[in-house]
């Protein structure tokens, strides 16, 4: 019994090809060292050292309430989504790759603000509403959630 196997390329090595040939670029996304360098409207700490406080938490102090990890966690499929679709962009010549990045970087920080806006859990002690004023958790000022950004290198 003989097998016959044929192989059509529909596209894919024009894709490597253009795709090697493009300069190498990274998508960051979070707190970076401009903004997070800033001194928090607290007065103690800088705004990286209170996103860091509340990402992974201080234990016996403040609870872990993850906006960036935790987003990423809950959004593979709409992430991976996103990225095909700009990738598309791009081999279709819509989009160059740093405009595609750009978007999907401006995408990627409003999902994260939305979650930082979202009152993630565990809900907060009632000193702590007390002080604030506000029952949600990782807004008082807003700095935190306005210090999250994007970059294309």
């Amino acid at each position: 019994m003989a097998f016959t196997f044929r192989d059509r390329d529909r596209g894919y090595a024009r894709l490597q090809e253009a795709f090697a040939s493009m300069p190498r670029r990274t998508l960051t996304v979070g707190i970076h060292a401009d903004e997070g360098a800033a001194a928090h409207a607290n007065g103690k700490l800088s705004v990286a050292e209170i996103g860091t406080v509340h990402e992974f938490g201080v234990p016996g102090k403040t609870p872990q309430r993850s906006f960036v990890r935790g987003w990423f966690d809950k959004s593979q499929k709409p992430i991976a989504d996103l990225m095909r679709r700009a990738a598309q962009g791009v081999k279709s010549g819509k989009n160059s790759v740093d405009k595609a990045l750009s978007l999907v970087g401006m995408r990627f920080v409003g999902d994260i603000q939305k979650r930082i806006a979202s009152n993630i859990p565990p809900a907060l002690k009632q000193s702590t509403i007390d002080r604030k004023g506000s029952s949600v958790a990782l807004i008082d000022s807003g700095q935190l959630r306005s210090s999250i950004g994007f970059q294309v290198r």
